[in-house]
């Protein structure tokens, strides 16, 4: 009587097929939303659309790339897909992905939330920094707006109290050699460098977004040291989200260093 041989367990061919759907689904998203999210700074920049479809991209990017997380984590509980050797890693890097994207749009968005509706700061609040070979081709034509209104003084110290002006123990011509190298090592657009003033101009960039910034330093001698002002106002006629703040932050520190 002739045998059979007893039927093999349906196993391994299948786990090492094509991916399983589930996990290939959670790749497809987060990689399609981390691109939208790059795009929509990219896409702004070179004016392929305007500020609020950047933001619809950006948020629609971060949430296709949450749900890739969602699903990828779906995926790596379930034991019986994890067997298949292509779960664990596609899984596990779509999931992390997913971490870091959704992660940073979560941090901007309370940050832009959190920070005051403010886009002008200045290290001197009563005597801010004022633009003078900037101010025909500010804001469109629009000029100078001058410092804000009557309560922005007192929002951003306030939201800011660390933003103030830096003392350096150096004369007005070395610390304007200073402020100027590092201007230019931060890729600014210098408008004016005036030593015998102590006051440079400057349009900044953000390298995303492509935000633009006007950007006054007024360095003055006080005693014995220099000292220095920054101020930095965004061409958005809008909250910029702390880029301004985190501008003048950046560059007393490193003047500082």
């Amino acid at each position: 009587m002739a045998t059979t041989a007893p039927l093999a367990p349906a196993t391994s061919t299948a786990y090492h097929g094509a991916t399983p759907r589930l996990v290939a689904l959670a790749a497809l998203f987060t990689t399609f939303g981390a691109v939208a999210m790059a795009a929509s700074g990219t896409g702004y920049r070179f004016g392929s659309w305007g500020l609020l479809v950047a933001h619809c991209v950006l948020s629609c990017g971060a949430g296709l790339s949450g749900l890739g997380g969602v699903i990828a984590l779906v995926a790596l509980l379930q034991p019986s897909l994890r067997r298949h050797p292509r779960v664990v890693p596609i899984g596990a890097a779509s999931l992390v992905a997913a971490i870091i994207t959704s992660g940073t749009f979560g941090a901007w968005y309370v940050t832009a939330h959190m920070m005051p509706a403010i886009r002008d700061i200045s290290t001197d609040t009563a005597d801010p920094p004022r633009f003078e070979v900037l101010h025909p081709t500010r804001h469109s034509g629009r000029g100078d707006r001058g410092y804000g209104d009557a309560d922005w003084p007192a929002e951003q110290r306030a939201a800011y109290p660390d933003i103030r002006p830096l003392m350096l123990s150096v004369s007005v011509t070395d610390a304007f050699q200073r402020a100027l190298l590092l201007a230019h090592s931060f890729g600014w657009q210098i408008a004016t460098a005036d030593a015998a003033a102590g006051r440079i101009e400057a349009m900044a960039t953000t390298p995303w977004y492509g935000f633009q910034n006007d950007v006054v330093v007024r360095l003055r001698a006080q005693g014995a040291e220099t000292r220095v002002d920054v101020r930095s106002d965004s061409r958005l006629d809008e909250s910029d989200a702390g880029t301004s703040a985190s501008l003048v932050r950046r560059f007393m520190r490193m003047l500082r260093a």
